[in-house]
């Protein structure tokens, strides 16, 4: 069940993705039979407050929490997680629909450890295609209309609106009148802005930046070979742990995609290199694939696959893989009924597009409430803003502000914070999503978002050290144990460029607090493990 909440749709202008990934949904399902690798559309409805959608269910979660879990695939399982995946794309090419946001986050693992494709938000569609929506086919007076819902399934119905010619250009349903009172002088100009929407609309840049292709990046018109580039990718990705294009920003990204400028490690599989260097090329017309998937099924790396088969044979290590949960919450803890925390607690669950539809995004960054936040330009602005007088009733009014909007304030002990964030804490075989604060002091306080309760806090000393191991993760060492945190929106190096800022800042202090730790040898108390007592929040 995919759970949108609707304030998050208007504020981030999603209404137009979510109609393209429902319609595509209903098309494939009903209009092109089904197939196993993309999700069935089994019903949609709504309240006041939210958005659902009924698709079928993936057991397993996706792939980029097997690799997390694994740390990469051996051979043969990358064979049959790929090919799976071509399988799929042969389907969904078929029905002329370019996915446009490939990646393992969007590989969805069935019970069975099959996979099916999800996510169309982002989708362009080559070929025409019936917008089904709730309402007979109707025009309103402000151009738009409103189309029948034909989900099979549905009791409630999605209330939505689609313009007269839906954002990839093709027209659906035309007025006949319409049709016959407009000249062809009109029908003409008509004709050519639908088509210059259309390919602005293909050219425009979608998707995750390491999978992104070069022609989505040089802004040209883009085909299959985009979903071709994001698989060789995936296959890098699966056979090492690690996206092929890495860099510290998305500008140098950008700019090794555009060159190819990549690497394989050592023990990299050479049949599996070999189809990757086929795949990675800039000119996607020279793309293994794009003029035909059957010539990619004849790569020899998928040499003993049987294509004549809808399902190939599950891996054993797939089989017994089953994704690592926290335990079971105790009975007597249990609410009846559904209502607003229940929600809360599933919004708080793992999320594949990034963002936590509670009007929280993953990595709120809250220096907006600083007058030009941590600049990366001036490393003295922090110190200043912070210490200096003259800046005195500039943080007051920013703390009052944070007092009065933010909902974490009453957390941080009226301190101004400077960077906040949804990150996953690890300790032992499990991770728990936490929502951690960073204010002057410095603090680095967590709490836990479905129960609003302060968890803990991260000590400081000088010792300490903070580094990037990856996109996602983040290591903090101290005297008495390591913190693992992982950031699902791959921004650990703006986490760790922030909190080696504020160490810096506050050296000083920091030093000042330890030294008198050891003097009066209470270090432990004080870097031992600083675990708070639950404090709620009513």
């Amino acid at each position: 069940m995919k759970i949108i909440q609707r304030t998050h749709i208007e504020r981030h202008d999603k209404v137009a993705a979510i109609e393209r990934e429902r319609n595509i949904l209903h098309y494939l399902t009903y209009e092109k039979g089904g197939n196993c690798f993309v999700p069935s559309l089994y019903a949609t409805f709504q309240n006041d407050s939210y958005i659902f959608i009924g698709t079928s269910f993936a057991e397993k979660g996706d792939m980029a929490g097997a690799l997390k879990f694994f740390g990469f695939f051996d051979v043969a399982t990358t064979k049959f997680f790929v090919a799976e995946i071509i399988a799929a794309l042969e389907f969904i090419h078929g029905c002329g629909i370019i996915h446009r946001d490939l990646k393992p986050a969007n590989i969805l693992i069935k019970e069975d450890s099959h996979i099916m494709i999800t996510d169309f938000g982002s989708a362009n569609i080559t070929k025409d295609m019936p917008i089904i929506f709730n309402n007979s086919p109707k025009s309103s007076s402000n151009g738009t209309k409103q189309i029948v819902n034909n989900d099979k399934s549905s009791d409630d119905q999605l209330s939505l609106t689609m313009a007269e010619n839906d954002e990839s250009g093709k027209e659906n349903h035309i007025n006949s009148e319409s049709q016959s009172s407009t000249s062809s002088f009109e029908k003409d100009n008509e004709n050519d802005e639908n088509e210059a929407t259309e390919r602005q609309r293909r050219s425009t840049f979608v998707g995750t930046a390491q999978y992104v292709s070069p022609e989505m990046l040089n802004g040209e018109e883009i085909n299959e070979g985009v979903d071709i580039w994001a698989l060789g990718c995936i296959i890098y990705q699966c056979l090492c742990g690690q996206a092929p294009f890495r860099a510290v920003n998305n500008y140098h990204l950008m700019k090794k995609i555009q060159s190819l400028n990549y690497k394989f490690p050592h023990d990299f599989d050479a049949q599996a290199q070999d189809c990757v260097e086929k795949i990675l090329v800039v000119d996607a017309s020279k793309r293994l694939g794009v003029v035909s998937l059957q010539e990619l099924k004849q790569h020899p790396l998928f040499e003993g696959i049987d294509w004549s088969k809808s399902l190939q044979t599950v891996p054993q290590r797939l089989i017994d893989y089953t994704p690592k949960a926290g335990p079971d919450p105790d009975p007597k803890d249990l609410e009846l009924g559904f209502n607003e925390k229940i929600m809360q607690n599933i919004m708080n669950m793992e999320r594949s597009d990034g963002t936590d539809e509670l009007g929280l995004m993953r990595n709120v960054d809250f220096e907006k409430f600083l007058p030009n936040g941590v600049s990366d330009d001036d490393h003295e602005h922090l110190t200043k803003l912070l210490n200096a007088k003259k800046v005195a009733a500039i943080r007051e009014k920013k703390l009052e502000k944070q007092r009065r909007e933010h909902p974490y304030h009453k957390f941080v002990n009226d301190n101004l914070i400077i960077k906040a964030g949804l990150l996953d804490k690890k300790r032992g075989l499990f991770a728990k999503r936490r929502m951690f604060l960073l204010t002057e002091g410095p603090h680095f306080y967590y709490v836990d978002p479905a129960e609003m309760c302060l968890k803990g806090e991260v000590p400081w000393s000088p010792c300490m050290n903070i580094e990037a191991t990856s996109f996602r993760t983040i290591q903090i060492q101290t005297p008495d144990r390591v913190y693992f945190l992982f950031d699902n929106d791959r921004r650990s190096v703006e986490w760790v460029q922030t909190l080696n800022k504020v160490k810096t800042t506050y050296a000083e202090t920091i030093k000042k607090v330890y030294d008198k730790a050891i003097l009066e040898d209470n270090f432990e108390t004080i870097y031992g493990k600083k675990r708070s007592e639950k404090v709620y929040f009513k």
